[in-house]
């Protein structure tokens, strides 16, 4: 007798597996959800990537690069320099789905276990509210002296000095954080 396999399809895929799962399996330096971490796709120094929950899906984001978001699809196409179909079939494989594909024109990738999947939680909008002040002579100085910018700049791009702010209704004092350079 013969089987008949469910197609190759992202929807089919993610019903045998989750994506944090392929991200975790793909993208090494990957350890948690909104923790920044080195891309492996380019040399940099200061970690500037994250893998993001928004709108009800994972995403990786390279805040380096100009590219937009990419789901882990997406990532593992980038990566591996396959088209769509190749990672959606090496997924199939290394995950050992059993979905019916054509060719894989890219061998497997062989990977072995699985992390567990984790929970997480799309993250609310942050509130901000912002008290101004008047500029002093101390604020002028400030900014000609450490960024050679004058205060007519400053007043065409709206930056004016903070007296306090509220972050999701919890009050900071403004003075408290002087920069001292």
């Amino acid at each position: 007798m013969f089987e008949i396999k469910d197609a190759l399809t992202v929807q089919n895929i993610l019903k045998r597996v989750d994506e944090y799962s392929i991200f975790k399996s793909y993208c090494h330096n990957f350890n948690e959800i909104d923790k920044p971490f080195v891309s492996e796709l380019r040399k940099e120094d200061i970690p500037s990537c994250r893998i993001i929950y928004s709108r009800g899906r994972l995403w990786y984001k390279d805040f380096g690069e100009a590219d937009k978001m990419v789901d882990c699809f997406g990532y593992i196409m980038k990566k591996y320099s396959l088209n769509f179909i190749q990672a959606l079939g090496v997924v199939n494989t290394d995950f050992n789905l059993g979905l019916q594909q054509g060719e894989i024109l890219k061998p497997s990738l062989n990977l072995i276990g699985l992390p567990d999947k984790p929970e997480y939680k799309e993250k609310s909008p942050v509130k901000l509210k912002v008290k101004n002040r008047e500029w002093t002579k101390g604020d002028v100085d400030f900014w000609r002296g450490n960024f050679h910018i004058e205060k007519e700049t400053l007043d065409i791009y709206n930056t004016t000095p903070v007296k306090y702010f509220f972050v999701n209704d919890t009050f900071i004092n403004a003075l408290n954080y002087v920069m001292l350079l």
